[in-house]
């Protein structure tokens, strides 16, 4: 399971998703507790004892299924349903910006973050930007509104 940060979601539907993946491991044979990792895929602070960690370690088919619990508990998109998601590039010729340096910095003012980081065809990591955040962003940015006169139309 991967970390991508915060999500944004409240402790309270953080503790919900937690509560959904421990029920669901509580009802597993294969998930296995021990202090010493052997294949890691979750790490699970124990609340009761604060300088322990216990590492979780479940099949493949155990993790899917949290994924999919904790995916329905904080309203993320399952793995199957991944979003569309665009380079800087692609917001660039989206937006009608020149570059994707332009395209980053307007972005960045619209408050609209990266949803990942992976390699780009140069095999520097890059930002990927979901493309219904950057559609909802651009056509709730501030526009000219109603103004003819910056045309140089007669009003």
């Amino acid at each position: 399971m991967r970390d991508e940060g915060s999500t944004g979601t409240s402790p309270h539907a953080r503790g919900e998703a937690h509560d959904a993946i421990w029920a669901y491991l509580a009802d597993l044979d294969d998930a296995e507790i021990s202090r010493t990792p052997d294949k890691p895929q979750l790490l699970e602070h124990n609340p009761g004892d604060l300088d322990i960690y216990y590492w979780i370690t479940i099949t493949d088919d155990a993790a899917q299924v949290v994924r999919e619990a904790v995916a329905a508990q904080m309203g993320l998109v399952a793995d199957d349903e991944e979003p569309e998601l665009w380079s800087a590039a692609d917001v660039a010729d989206h937006l009608g910006i020149d570059t994707a340096a332009g395209a980053r910095s307007t972005l960045s003012r619209w408050g609209v973050k990266a949803a990942r980081h992976e390699p780009g065809p140069s095999g520097r990591v890059e930002a990927r930007y979901d493309a219904d955040e950057v559609r909802e962003a651009a056509a709730n940015a501030p526009g000219r509104g109603r103004r003819t006169d910056l045309d140089g139309a007669d009003a």
